[in-house]
């Protein structure tokens, strides 16, 4: 059913209606996880998918609450570097990048081959064999190398886990990030080079040595806005500290400023290209971007480790902080754990919410 023309469930009773069912959940949610044995994060979900199908969560609902859905990802992003302890990646470095590696490739090669042999017969997705079918394949085994942090994160928060094993699991999360944006990088700069069409007296394709150089400086900028980014939403997070913390609505003050830089991180970039780079943009050019998880993660490990690297510095009151163990850093982590039951509630209550189901099931040779 179209949910979208409906006048039974207006804009109004859907913003009602999804705020009903997280207060629901919000009381029952941790109840039926107990009784049934499934994660929080799968009882979330299946109640979000349930919501939208017998209409209570209507799609002009979600479309204002997308804004919302986007700073949650944020701060579990930022949650997600806040949990990793330098200490520990530097000693199972080596497991990390092997791992990460090892999925990396693995991934590529199988959603590779699996996308070109399935995609082919589906004409619902549109694509004949040939160089538009082997650039789909391309990237779409790049997209499957991404990892979200948000199940981990939920898990870790559920779970209450922090031990060598969480450790390694979001250091493979992060390095994989990245290595999903420098591949990503590569792979849609070979695919446009593969399926531009050509002008009059133009040749067919650009030369390798420029092909890769062009890919080089994209992605090297690419990782330092990103980095750049993330370190501004550190300073940003640690700001957040400053508001008391006297009452329940300046803990809720603290709160949704969280929730406002998560969201600023993923609004940083459309906003740039539209006042900044929208010429360039128009002009066909091939401008970098940046990529808003990576950015939160960074903002993550610098904030919550701000006290070790300011005693690193050789700040004299970073080393009592890192000493008393009560420190901006300590007071960032004890911000984000306290907002980390309801972000994640929400975030996963809205993500079922919004699962087409019609769409899985006209793709699903390729899926």
């Amino acid at each position: 059913m179209d949910f979208a023309g409906s006048a039974a469930f207006p804009l109004t009773g859907g913003l009602l209606c999804a705020a009903a069912l997280v207060g629901a959940l919000d009381a029952f949610a941790p109840r039926v996880s107990g009784a049934t044995g499934l994660p929080l994060i799968t009882v979330h979900l299946l109640a979000g998918a349930a919501a939208r199908a017998v209409g209570w969560l209507t799609p002009p609902a979600l479309a204002v609450l997308a804004p919302l859905h986007t700073a949650a990802l944020g701060v579990i992003s930022i949650a997600a570097g806040a949990e990793l302890e330098p200490s520990a990646v530097r000693q199972s470095g080596r497991v990390i990048g092997h791992l990460a590696v090892a999925n990396c490739a693995s991934a590529l090669a199988f959603v590779f081959c699996c996308s070109y042999v399935f995609i082919g017969p589906s004409a619902s997705i549109g694509l004949a064999a040939g160089d538009r079918l082997a650039a789909a394949s391309l990237l779409s085994s790049v997209v499957a190398i991404a990892r979200s942090p948000s199940s981990a994160i939920a898990l870790v928060a559920e779970l209450r886990a922090d031990g060598p094993f969480t450790q390694t699991l979001l250091g493979v999360t992060m390095v994989t990030d990245l290595l999903a944006v420098v591949l990503f990088a590569i792979c849609a700069e070979a695919a446009q080079e593969a399926l531009a069409p050509l002008r009059d007296g133009e040749e067919a394709g650009r030369a390798p040595l420029a092909l890769a150089c062009g890919v080089a400086v994209r992605m090297l900028v690419q990782v330092a806005l990103s980095v750049a980014l993330g370190l501004a939403g550190a300073a940003a997070c640690l700001g957040c500290l400053r508001l008391p913390r006297s009452s329940a609505g300046w803990r809720l003050a603290r709160t949704c400023a969280l929730l406002g830089l998560g969201g600023a991180a993923f609004w940083a970039e459309p906003a740039a290209r539209r006042v900044w780079l929208g010429g360039a943009e128009a002009a066909g050019g091939s401008l970098p971007w940046v990529e808003p998880m990576l950015a939160c993660m960074v903002a993550g490990v610098a904030g919550r480790n701000a006290d070790a690297l300011r005693a690193a510095a050789k700040s004299p009151r970073g080393e009592r902080e890192r000493r008393a163990g009560g420190g901006r850093g300590a007071q960032l982590a004890a911000l984000i754990d306290g907002a980390m039951p309801r972000v994640l509630l929400f975030f996963f209550t809205t993500t079922g919410g919004s699962m087409e189901l019609g769409v899985l099931r006209r793709a699903w040779p390729a899926a």
